[in-house]
């Protein structure tokens, strides 16, 4: 019985080195974080994908190349702005009675229009609106921007000139009037 005891022992003794040898044995840790290299917070030691990723770009959704997927502003946003040159139906008899028959709108001294002095609105049109004058500028980065601009008879006398401000995503709607 003795005998039977100390085999017990033992036996018990390799089994909880056993148990021991196994729980001690080390396991691969991979670590988490961003696998995407074009990502602006990637990390190159990252095993496991853990949707972490950053991406910079143009946030704001008022922009010609606003980027849906961007989460860090890198102050790329590019902006437009419209315009549109209008009168009424007095000026347009001020400008028949004057003996004027057509107009050359200019903004930065560069032809953007023309149009006969017959031709008035009852309001203001949309930009882009048929038979209107409209000039669309690139403000680059800015959501502002100011243009002169003026506008001449056919016999070239400067009728109208000042200064045209520029709204990105905007309709701007520049009533002339004499």
């Amino acid at each position: 019985m003795k005998k039977l005891k100390k085999l017990g022992i033992a036996l018990l003794a390799i089994g909880t080195m056993s148990v021991v040898f196994t729980s001690c044995s080390k396991e691969e840790i991979k670590e988490d974080g961003c696998t995407d290299p074009l990502a602006y917070n990637y990390d190159a030691l990252a095993e496991v994908d853990d949707n972490s990723c950053l991406y910079e770009g143009c946030t704001d959704p008022d922009a010609e190349n606003y980027n849906s997927g961007a989460d860090i502003e890198d102050h790329t946003c590019l902006y437009k702005g419209s315009m549109v040159f209008w009168y009424g139906e007095s000026t347009a008899n001020y400008l028949i009675n004057n003996s004027v028959t057509a107009l050359t709108y200019y903004v930065d001294n560069q032809i953007v229009g023309s149009s006969a002095a017959s031709v008035y609105w009852t309001g203001a049109p949309d930009c882009e609106q048929k038979a209107s004058v409209t000039i669309t500028k690139d403000l680059g980065n800015v959501k502002n921007k100011s243009y002169t601009f003026s506008v001449r008879s056919d016999s070239g006398v400067e009728e109208w000139t000042g200064v045209a401000n520029f709204t990105a995503n905007t309709c701007v709607k520049l009533q002339l009037v004499k």
